[in-house]
């Protein structure tokens, strides 16, 4: 069976999650859990960053890449079916494994600025056939805290979920969830935006690359 690659990023001031660096303000990577068909590694990492953000970015300001202009509607169409399970499951509550139970959490409004950041996160990780949080030399940045904020979002808590090879909106929410790390990750009641990106790439490793970042 077919091990799909599911990433999950946490950056955020410690003293507020349940999930505590075992460095504060520096990178942990933990070992590859096997959760199921859908996990290969996970790594954590939390920092603190700016004031909490205010409204979401107005849909008529310029885009903060040029690569999302024209962005394709069928992508459009699961970016917003992902925003759309991720919400039934926040108001459903879950059962995160070694988190234990996450108790329902309030919807998640689609930010723009995030959802660029995510949209250009996922269609880099195609156009240049890697996966991973980090992306030197990338259009936004090189990791995930350069990507958001370079985006325009100014919110102090954030974090990041990927994942490659899922070939529909359910298969991915499901394999999130059947990670104990993404599954905290989408629970976390401190959210409260999110940018969905999705990008399908011919000749790449996965084909399918999808992102989703948080913001507080």
């Amino acid at each position: 069976m077919r091990f799909l690659p599911l990433l999950m990023l946490l950056w955020a001031c410690t003293d507020d999650l349940p999930l505590a660096a075992p460095w504060p303000g520096s990178r942990h990577w933990s070992d590859p859990l096997d959760t199921g068909p859908s996990m290969d590694p996970t790594d954590t990492d939390q920092q603190s960053g700016p004031a909490p953000h205010g409204d979401t970015a107005p849909e008529d300001e310029p885009p903060c890449s040029e690569i999302v202009v024209d962005w394709p509607e069928d992508w459009t169409v699961w970016e917003e079916l992902v925003l759309d399970l991720t919400n039934l499951h926040r108001s459903q509550g879950a059962d995160c494994g070694v988190y234990g139970y996450q108790p329902p959490a309030g919807d998640l409004v689609m930010d723009e600025d995030l959802r660029c950041a995510a949209r250009v996160q996922a269609w880099d990780m195609g156009d240049r056939n890697y996966f991973s949080h980090d992306s030197p030399g990338g259009p936004l940045g090189d990791d995930v805290y350069e990507r958001i904020y370079n985006a325009g979002f100014s919110g102090g808590f954030v974090g990041e979920n990927i994942a490659a090879g899922y070939n529909s909106p359910d298969s991915v929410i499901a394999g999130w969830l059947a990670s104990d790390g993404h599954c905290q990750n989408m629970m976390q009641q401190g959210y409260h935006y999110i940018g969905v990106g999705y990008a399908y790439m011919t000749g790449s490793s996965y084909g399918y690359y999808w992102v989703q970042d948080f913001g507080g």
